[in-house]
Formats: C-alpha cells, structure tokens, sequence
C-alpha cells in the first residue's frame, strides 16, 4: 500500500488548518491599525497610520498591491506606488516582513531597498 497517497490528503488539511490559524491579521487588504514608526516627527508624526493598504507621507499617497508571499519567510512583497503632486511619484516594491527573535520577541518591518523601517500597532 503507498502511505504517501494516504497521508497527502491528511497533511494538506493540518497544514492548511495551521496556516489559516497562524494567519496574519496584517496584509495589503487590511493594514487598518497598524503604523510605521519612522523613528522622529518630521513633516507628520512619528508614527504614520495606514488606511486599509494605503499610507499618506507628507506629500503623497502610497498604496500597497499585488501580494506575493515569499517562499521561505514569514513576508509578502508588495507593488508600492504613490501619488503625489509632484510629477515624480515613487514606485516600485517593498516586503513587510515579520520575525520572530530567539527570546520570542516578534517585529514586523517594511523593508525597501533604501530602508527598513518598524510597523508597530498605532497607538
């Protein structure tokens, strides 16, 4: 008898039960509670809240799209494009990665290629 036929079905239902139990509640949808903390006020806040899967700077608009899960981490990159009144609006993609440290500490960051930068519950 070939076990592998028998257990694939098995093991496809526990890991989609752990997956949807480990879910998220962050993702491009929904980033609706949730700030990134720039490290000091500038032209806003510190802390910048997200609107749904958009985020306004100063100046600008940026929204979230296309999700695509990274194989291998607990991360999802996203397009990033922004509106602006300026006729150079940004673009381009970003990762919101989320990790957990050996003392089970957990971050979650937005990493560009210029910066990475903390997402922290807004408060």
């Amino acid at each position: 008898m070939n076990w592998r036929w028998i257990f694939s079905p098995i093991l496809a239902a526990f890991a989609s039960l752990v997956l949807v139990g480990s879910a998220d509640v962050m993702s491009a949808e929904n980033l609706t509670g949730y700030c990134l903390d720039n490290g000091e006020a500038g032209c806003q806040d510190r802390f910048i809240p997200f609107a749904g899967n958009s985020i306004d700077f100063c100046e600008e608009t940026c929204t979230l799209t296309n999700p695509t899960k990274v194989r291998g981490l607990n991360a999802t990159l996203y397009d990033f494009a922004c509106q602006s009144d300026s006729p150079s609006a940004m673009a381009g993609r970003v990762m919101i990665l989320k990790q957990t440290g050996f003392d089970g500490t957990t971050r979650t960051s937005l990493v560009s290629r210029y910066e990475t930068q903390p997402i922290v519950r807004c408060r």
